[in-house]
């Protein structure tokens, strides 16, 4: 089951943050050779349409790290949204590890 955590990203800023996981011991999650997306959606419904996508999102040590650039979040138009975080090991098994609500702060038509 994936971990739940909301997010507020102020619009026009850069946002990052670090999601460390861990297996059923408490160690680090072993994710070489994995990869990951962090998408955002209007709902938490896969039929949902995307909102925007992390720009950088790296795998180092048991640490998801996601990075969004201020352009992007410059571009989102909806004010709340949901996320998830998955990771596809090197045989194609997708997990969902993250998922929460997002918030957007600042005002929605600045450009």
């Amino acid at each position: 089951m994936a971990g739940v955590y909301d997010i507020t990203i102020d619009k026009n800023s850069f946002f990052e943050i670090s999601f460390e996981l861990k297996d059923e011991n408490g160690e680090a999650y072993d994710l070489q050779g994995y990869t990951a997306e962090f998408i955002a959606r209007e709902t938490n419904s896969v039929v949902s349409d995307v909102v925007f996508v992390a720009d950088t999102v790296l795998l180092i040590d048991g640490t998801v790290q996601v990075k969004i650039l201020a352009a992007t979040t410059k571009g989102i138009t909806v004010r709340e949204g949901y996320y998830n975080i998955v990771i596809t090991s090197s045989a194609g098994q997708k997990t969902r590890v993250v998922e929460g609500d997002i918030k957007l702060t600042g005002t929605l038509d600045e450009h």
